[in-house]
């Protein structure tokens, strides 16, 4: 497994440094190998490493340049949020179905001025009522808790496959810039590997933007 996945990191580094995409993987932890592979990305944007049954985040790659990173659907714990903190530039977090049990445990993510997203979806700690009430204020600099601001203002995840029919016909509103979206929170297993990488532009042109306007 561990080879597999060097050769597909090397494959991506001669097409795209700014991704790294290992989805669908049974990973359980990143080795050193894995690591010193991931390094050389050193123009990395965007990390997706959802559905890989990770339960620790150690030897996790210095990458300066992440603003997203996706470890949706593994078995993280409260303590790979310090981990995480090293990312100064992370700006969209994708956490969620994870085993986070103390929402105080995101106080390691105080400094990290520029994270403006996160998805904490099926978290243990998410069982509270007032849990996104009670992140918005530990973070605020946070914009959005899955997928609704602070006045509980839903936005819509425009990379959803679930897509509505009645919006098939609404190009213009497509063209024109309706709501900035957010990349997928938990892709279809067997399309998710080859999403990330193939969304690359729409990511970096629609994600990866500094004016985001939740105010109205």
């Amino acid at each position: 497994m561990e080879q597999r996945v060097l050769d597909k990191l090397q494959t991506q580094l001669e097409s795209d440094s700014k991704i790294i995409t290992i989805e669908n993987t049974y990973l359980v932890k990143i080795s050193e190998k894995i690591r010193d592979a991931m390094s050389e990305f050193v123009n990395c944007r965007v990390l997706s490493l959802n559905f890989c049954r990770l339960s620790s985040l150690t030897n996790m790659p210095n990458l300066p340049n992440l603003e997203i990173l996706q470890l949706n659907d593994n078995l993280l714990k409260d303590s790979d949020l310090e981990i995480i903190s090293q990312f100064k530039k992370l700006k969209y977090l994708y956490i969620g179905g994870n085993k986070i049990k103390e929402l105080a445990s995101f106080s390691a993510l105080k400094d990290n001025a520029s994270l403006k997203f996160v998805d904490v979806f099926s978290n243990p700690f998410t069982e509270s009522e007032d849990y996104a009430a009670r992140l918005f204020e530990l973070l605020p600099q946070l914009k959005i808790i899955d997928y609704r601001d602070r006045n509980k203002k839903e936005f819509e995840d425009v990379y959803s496959d679930d897509t509505e029919e009645e919006d098939e016909g609404d190009e213009d509103d497509d063209e024109s810039g309706e709501e900035e979206g957010f990349i997928s929170e938990h892709d279809d297993e067997e399309n998710a590997e080859g999403n990330a990488v193939d969304r690359d532009d729409e990511i970096l042109g629609k994600v990866l933007h500094d004016d985001l306007d939740v105010s109205e």
